[in-house]
């Protein structure tokens, strides 16, 4: 057996030789790839694994050969590829899968390789999990949960049936109970043939409707005009009333129209605009006296306005650049605005000086203490060397010469090293805390050193920014004050000359106050209209001997006589154009109904007429009804004949139905039966399988266990309160008393877990073995017998094991990795 490894995990390219059969031993120390060896030969059969390509690659194969069969897997692609070295046939993928199934099995992992921890072993399975592998095992080759899954179709099939044919025969028994057989119907007309009898009774039913529509029509014609006529009367015989009471009405109005004293509305206009002369004579008298005292009071303000700007400028003059110069403020900003970043930038180093304080003394501690564990860990490394060397080496019997396995083989070793006495894991922990150390101390004496480094050029810096000044350097709050101060005054000082200069042109070009400026527009206003009034007053001459009062009344007067005619004629025109719309009306009225019933005929004509079709659409109607009682019996005659089909439909449907329950009850019991018989095949095959592991894994245990005998069994059933549930449970009997698997140690339960793979292997005949750390639980003595127990028994096949501080000389060979 071969093995071949490329960037599978820890190995780029490495191949191990395992040989034909016996036991090997993986030995080497922790860490260097023992069990990704057990991992890649599980890998090269099933594929199973994650993370298996090594860091930096993209992919990886592993290449097996057993026997006869040469295995190649790789990862990226994922392929399998299974040569037979004797007639250099190749399968791959599914085929290969399956020739490798064929020869290994398909539960390779619970079988024949033994994880560490006892991962995926049969004992620490659930009882769930170890009833569904002994039912996979028992009944190989044929798939019982299809046959269960089908059965248990069928019979969940054919119970729907029965209940639904159940359920459809309860309800249609159900309902024909409700049912009554219908009550016999005669039919009711005297004929030899129904079919033709009922078809002459519809004839006559059909022909008594139309006869009554056409004499309805007529009357319903009849009718209408007789409403018509009716309407036609009552709205000519009050048009004609309102005709007599507009004419009334007409009367008086013309009388007072011309009973109305109106001289016209050329002398109305007269009459006003000689009023408008008048009024407007009065009202220039008035206007001049004001416009003449408004231009004395705009010239005194003219006068108060010129001597306040003049007072202000002089007052404003008399403040400006009084402090300082202009010139000497500009250049007093200008130094203090770089105080203030001088003063910013000192703070802020002053402040970031604190962060970097640093303990000198400590520092040269450090580097000290940091020199001397570099020299230390030399010490240790070299001391740990010589004790690993140490532990390698064995002293012949006979001659006590030092001796060193080489390749496989016993060498001679002629250097002399110094016995050490010291625990090799106290020196590893030594080395341990030393790298701790020197880790720590060369992150931090480089920090240290960096932040005095940057403390040193703060100091420097702050030097410098002390030395531009003779006193001590303000505070950036007072220079920024001072700066705050200055530009305030500067900006002041510069508003105050704007407003000299705004005074000093409002004076050139005369621009006052608000009120001025609306006095002035104000005056003018008045002697634009001053002039106006002047201009009409040319027009009428005589406006001062006229009496304003006897003009006002007169203009009144004949304001009044105008709006009184001018209603009159407004309402004479209303009832004119409502007498002639009300004459129109009659006219349009008789013609509508002329149109429409020809010429108006006598009320009384009509209502004779209208009795007569009366009287012969009830004759029509008794006729009718006498028809469609016979049409009402003939349909109870029809319902009758249909209940009557109906009742007997569901008297069939229920035997039927009672046919149909029988013959689904007897298949559904056919496939409860068959059921059970699956059942019980399970559990007989499963019992003898259960023996059979029981038998060969006790046989180990006795080994196992030499000086306290235990008994482990698996039991197929678990008794509960109700019932016994199909259960895969163990029993154990140790030490006198019955245990649970909890109650015992590491290494009793790695014993048992290995007795139980064991069995399997045997049962399975399994040709290969892999066992990863199974007896790291039990000491050196036990372990040996654990050892000799499985060569005795699979001497004849290849049995891979790792373990640590075993006696190599009880394997047939030691492969040092």
């Amino acid at each position: 057996m071969r093995l071949r490894l490329k960037n599978f995990r820890c190995y780029l390219d490495k191949e191990f030789d395992f040989g034909n059969d016996g036991m090997l031993l993986l030995s080497g120390p922790s860490g260097s790839g023992k069990t990704t060896i057990l991992s890649a030969i599980n890998f090269a059969l099933y594929g199973t694994g994650t993370k298996l390509v090594t860091f930096g690659k993209t992919s990886c194969r592993v290449e097996l050969t057993f026997d006869e069969l040469q295995i190649i897997r790789t990862k990226r692609p994922n392929r399998v590829v299974v040569t037979n070295l004797r007639t250099n046939e190749e399968y791959e993928d599914a085929a290969a899968q399956s020739i490798i199934n064929e020869r290994f099995g398909t539960t390779f992992d619970v079988t024949s390789y033994v994880q560490q921890n006892a991962y995926r072993s049969f004992i620490m399975m659930s009882p769930l999990e170890k009833l569904g592998f002994l039912e996979k095992f028992a009944f190989n080759g044929i798939d019982l949960g299809k046959i269960k899954a089908r059965c248990k179709a069928i019979t969940q099939k054919r119970n729907e049936d029965l209940i639904s044919v159940t359920s459809q025969l309860e309800m249609a028994t159900q309902h024909l109970e409700s049912l009554s057989k219908p009550i016999k119907v005669l039919f009711p007309l005297k004929a030899k043939n129904k079919e033709k009898a009922i078809k002459n009774e519809l004839v006559r039913l059909k022909n008594s409707k139309i006869l009554i529509k056409r004499v309805q029509k007529r009357v319903d014609s009849l009718r209408k005009e007789e409403n018509a006529l009716k309407i036609f009367l009552t709205k000519l015989e009050a048009n004609q009333s309102a005709i007599d009471r507009i004419e009334k009405k007409l009367t008086p109005l013309q009388s007072e129209l011309d009973s109305l004293d109106y001289e016209g509305d050329e002398k109305l206009y007269e009459y006003e605009k000689l009023l408008q002369s008048v009024m407007a004579h009065r009202e220039l008298d008035i206007m001049r006296d004001k416009y003449s005292q408004d231009k004395v009071r705009l010239e005194e303000m003219e006068s108060d306005e010129i001597d306040r700007m003049k007072n202000e400028i002089s007052s404003l003059k008399k403040k400006l650049w009084g402090e300082h110069t202009e010139e000497e403020t500009k250049e007093m900003l200008s130094d203090y605005k770089q105080i203030v970043k001088d003063a910013e930038r000192y703070e802020r180093l002053k402040s970031n000086l604190t962060k970097y304080e640093v303990d000198e003394e400590r520092l040269s501690n450090d580097k000290l203490e940091l020199e001397k564990s570099r020299n230390t860990l030399d010490e240790k490394k070299a001391r740990l060397s010589r004790l690993l060397l140490q532990q390698e080496l064995y002293t012949c019997p006979s001659c006590e010469a030092s001796l060193r396995f080489q390749n496989n083989e016993l060498h001679l070793f002629d250097n002399e090293i110094e016995d050490e006495d010291e625990d090799i894991d106290d020196v590893k922990r030594d080395i341990s805390r030393l790298n701790r150390t020197i880790n720590r101390l060369e992150c931090q004496v480089p920090d240290i050193e960096s932040r005095l480094k940057r403390r040193k050029e703060i100091q420097k810096e702050i030097r410098n920014i002390e030395s531009q000044y003779e006193e001590e350097l303000p505070t950036k709050d007072d220079a920024e004050e001072i700066v705050e101060d200055l530009t305030e005054y500067k900006r002041t000082q510069c508003e105050l000359e704007k407003k000299i200069k705004k005074l000093e042109v409002n004076i050139r070009d005369k621009n006052y106050s608000g009120s001025f400026t609306m006095m002035k527009n104000s005056l003018e206003q008045q002697r634009t209209k001053i002039k106006t009034l002047r201009k009409k007053l040319k027009e009428a001459s005589n406006a001062d001997s006229i009496d304003e009062q006897e003009l006002r009344k007169t203009i009144e007067i004949q304001r009044r006589n105008k709006e009184r005619m001018a209603e009159c004629k407004k309402r004479v025109r209303t009832l004119c154009a409502e007498l002639k719309e009300y004459k129109e009306l009659i006219v349009t009225n008789e013609d509508t109904y002329v149109k429409e019933y020809g010429p108006v005929r006598d009320l009384d004509e009509i209502e004779l007429e209208l009795a007569n079709e009366t009287e012969e659409l009830e004759k029509l109607y008794a006729d009718s009804s006498r028809y469609a009682e016979n049409v009402a019996n003939i349909d109870r005659y029809k319902h009758y004949r249909e209940e009557l089909a109906r009742y007997r439909e569901w008297v069939d449907k229920v035997e039927n139905l009672k046919e149909e329950e029988k013959d689904c009850r007897s298949r559904y019991a056919a496939s409860t039966l068959l059921k059970d018989k699956i059942l019980q095949a399970e559990s007989i095959a499963i019992m003898n399988i259960i023996d059979s592991i029981n038998a060969h894994a006790q046989e180990y245990l006795d080994i196992f266990f030499p000086s306290d005998p235990i008994v482990v069994r698996l039991l197929p059933f678990k008794q509960t309160k109700k019932s016994t549930k199909p259960q895969i449970n163990l029993q154990i009997d140790y030490k006198g008393m019955e245990a649970d698997i909890n109650m015992l140690s590491g290494g009793e339960l790695s014993r048992v877990v290995l007795a139980y793979t064991l069995a399997l292997a045997e049962i399975f005949n399994s040709p290969m073995l892999l066992l990863d750390e199974c007896t790291a639980s039990i000491d050196q003595g036990l372990t040996e017998v654990v050892i000799g127990g499985i060569r005795n028994n699979f001497g004849n096949r290849i049995v891979i094991v790792i373990a640590h501080q075993v006696t190599t000389g009880v394997f047939d060979r030691v492969l040092e990795i």
